[in-house]
């Protein structure tokens, strides 16, 4: 399988950020990363499946999921409260549904999000998606820091992404 482009990400993470959160986002070039450990305690995750196969993971710290929930909700929220892991998983939810239709010619499915929450979490990215490479996307708000990790191969090298 070969790695698929990352790019139809980012426009996603700039719009749902802003629209379901008013918060501006600066998205950094996305870069490799060799291992599996989040460098954050908080991760939304959802897996990818059809003509391309792949894991995507919003990750931040606590104090950012707590401060990002808060703005997605309109209430102030504290980690242990359950609305900061649905409002953490419906934006990772929006992002990876954004870039999903942004992969022109492609049948893509994608599975609800799952929430994880604790130190040195690690995420098996892909599973099936032998030799496909790990992407990591910065990213940076008024609230912190987060990132978005895309792991995504094609199943079938005719048809290619756009964006």
């Amino acid at each position: 399988m070969e790695s698929i482009n990352v790019n139809p990400f980012t426009v996603p993470i700039h719009n749902v950020f802003k629209a379901m959160t008013k918060l501006d986002v600066q998205v950094y070039e996305p870069a490799p990363k060799p291992k599996n450990e989040m460098a954050y305690r908080v991760s939304g995750i959802i897996g990818i499946v059809g003509d391309a196969d792949g894991t995507v993971v919003l990750s931040m710290p606590h104090e950012v999921a707590c401060r990002i929930a808060s703005a997605f909700t309109g209430t102030e929220l504290t980690i242990d409260h359950p609305d900061v892991i649905d409002a953490i998983g419906e934006i990772t939810n929006m992002i990876v549904g954004n870039a999903k239709s942004r992969f022109k010619g492609l049948s893509l499915g994608i599975s609800l999000p799952s929430v994880v929450i604790g130190e040195k979490h690690r995420v098996a990215f892909g599973g099936s998606v032998g030799g496909s490479s790990q992407y990591f996307i910065p990213c940076r708000t008024d609230v912190g820091y987060f990132e978005l990790g895309v792991n995504l191969a094609m199943r079938h090298r005719a048809i290619q992404p756009i964006g």
